[in-house]
């Protein structure tokens, strides 16, 4: 973590940026409000940052979901499909 010149603390994404660090209330991994048992926000953009730093690709609804109970990960995977959101976003992607 760096500070700012006004004492923020902010974190360094090589070559992409800044962010600040999720507010106080809200998941501490994708500065989303939801409950500890569903799935990161996967369209928050501090989560696909941060994820990409660490991971070097962006995350997947699997990624944003790994956390989740088999039975919360299935019904997502269903209303996602419903959806009509690409598989390559709902499952796990390979990683060499």
């Amino acid at each position: 973590m760096n500070r700012d010149r006004d004492g923020v603390q902010t974190r360094d994404l090589a070559f992409e940026g800044m962010l600040l660090p999720p507010g106080m209330g809200v998941c501490q991994v994708c500065a989303a409000n939801h409950v500890p048992g569903e799935p990161h926000d996967r369209e928050s953009l501090y989560y696909q940052y941060s994820f990409y730093q660490g991971n070097f690709r962006w995350p997947t609804w699997a990624d944003a979901m790994a956390h989740c109970l088999p039975e919360v990960q299935h019904a997502w995977m269903e209303q996602l499909r419903a959806y009509g959101v690409p598989e390559e976003q709902i499952i796990k992607a390979d990683v060499a």
